[in-house]
């Protein structure tokens, strides 16, 4: 760790501190509200030394444990051929999975249990999944100890399972029973409170123009199209076009619940997030994976998405002429899909600004996330077809858009739901 002195506009001095993560080896800022107020770089330096010696303890500590673990299955072996079995299961997902192994289920297994005999793990499904709801924390924030949401929980219980699972076929272990997951129910699932208002919209996007344009844009497509954080970071020249999809029967049925069709994104790939913002390599050029769920890069496993509105249409087009301009001067080089629209939109970027927002209001904050879930309902009580809703949406499994069935049922009974005083004062416009 080393601390940096910055003078504030006021005048006044601030120390911050910034420590190589143990995990991502990248360079990190202590947050805010963990950082120490300081007066001398004295008082700063014994802090970044403390720090240090805190650091070296737990490497020592790690380096101990490594090498008792060794001592019966050359675990680190293990990890590494079940991590290249997940990139070709799971192109897409194969990291966290290994993340989730080597954090939290080899953690228990190995430190906190010291049972390293993989034929009798599965005695301790029992005490793993009540370690996963009493003492696991978030890795990456090891400073705040929050404890790991029931879908990360279920992440951990899955990556067990399908790590025995390939012992079983590697014949590493001679019996496999997967471990239960938690139920559904427990699960952070969105609800009507998280959906975005048309009014609670344009009150946003409005307050977005005047703080930045790009995340105001940024904003507006998530909106009308219901696109993953990701995958709008990575929309391109070569995902863009004019009028209505090449699929008569969506257009039909769009049609038939009075959708206007100004132009479409043809979907087959999103970029490879670094975790440092920057989703270009130093040739300029922007490297790419499969939509979450699928296995290709290939119209078959793309999706189709109309543009419904006409300001994000028109957003649309404003983006595609800068990024046309970038093409014919070939800034990039000759691939169209190497041209994005949200060249300097970060998430933190996106999540920073529209927070401010937030706070500016005092409501409660939504993540980007959230608009995704309000076109999936809006989708869904539109035109009464989950199967349309499903395929623009890009959902694998039926469940998923069924959530959003219910949602919609939840919105129309809280509308119907009217006080009495409220109901009264309803007037007919003429």
């Amino acid at each position: 760790m080393h601390f940096e002195k910055i003078t504030k506009k006021s005048g006044t001095l601030e120390y911050s501190f910034r420590f190589r993560d143990p995990q991502t080896k990248k360079l990190k800022r202590l947050a805010r509200d963990l950082t120490p107020r300081m007066n001398t770089d004295e008082e700063a330096n014994e802090f970044c030394q403390k720090w240090n010696a805190r650091e070296d303890a737990a490497r020592v500590r790690g380096q101990e444990r490594l090498a008792w673990q060794r001592k019966f299955y050359n675990f680190e072996n293990l990890l590494s051929i079940y991590s290249e079995h997940m990139k070709r299961q799971a192109p897409n997902s194969w990291k966290n999975s290994v993340f989730f192994m080597r954090h939290y289920v080899l953690d228990f297994y190995l430190n906190k249990m010291n049972v390293p005999n993989l034929e009798l793990w599965h005695r301790y499904y029992l005490d793993f999944t009540e370690w996963l709801i009493k003492d696991a924390t978030l890795v990456r924030q090891t400073e705040k100890q929050t404890h790991i949401s029931y879908g990360s929980k279920n992440h951990c219980i899955r990556s067990l399972n399908t790590f025995l699972r390939y012992m079983k076929l590697k014949n590493q272990i001679n019996h496999f029973s997967p471990c239960p997951s938690f139920k559904s129910h427990l699960l952070n699932t969105r609800g009507a409170d998280d959906l975005v208002s048309e009014d609670e919209y344009n009150t946003i996007y409005n307050e977005l123009t005047q703080l930045n344009e790009e995340v105001a844009d940024f904003y507006c497509l998530l909106y009308h199209s219901g696109m993953r954080l990701n995958e709008m970071r990575g929309l391109s020249l070569a995902d863009v076009f004019p009028g209505k999809i090449p699929m008569e029967n969506i257009n039909n049925e769009l049609e038939r619940f009075g959708f206007s069709t100004y132009g479409h994104i043809a979907l087959t790939s999103q970029p490879v997030n670094d975790h440092l913002g920057t989703l270009r390599n130093s040739d300029g050029h922007v490297e790419r994976k499969p939509l979450k769920t699928r296995k290709a890069m290939t119209s078959k496993e793309g999706r189709l998405i109309p543009i419904n509105d006409k300001m994000a249409f028109n957003t649309l087009v404003k983006l595609y002429k800068k990024a046309e301009q970038d093409f014919q001067e070939k800034k990039h080089g000759p691939n169209r899909s190497d041209y994005l629209f949200f060249d300097t939109v970060t998430k933190n970027k996106i999540s920073f600004t529209l927070k401010s927002v937030y706070d500016k209001f005092h409501w409660r904050y939504k993540s980007p996330h959230c608009l995704r879930h309000t076109r999936a309902t809006y989708l869904v009580g539109k035109t009464l077809n989950p199967i349309l809703a499903r395929l623009i949406l890009g959902h694998t499994k039926n469940e998923t858009t069924a959530r959003y069935i219910h949602l919609h049922e939840d919105v129309i009974r809280r509308a119907k739901n009217v006080a009495p005083e409220q109901a009264s004062a309803m007037e007919f416009v003429r």
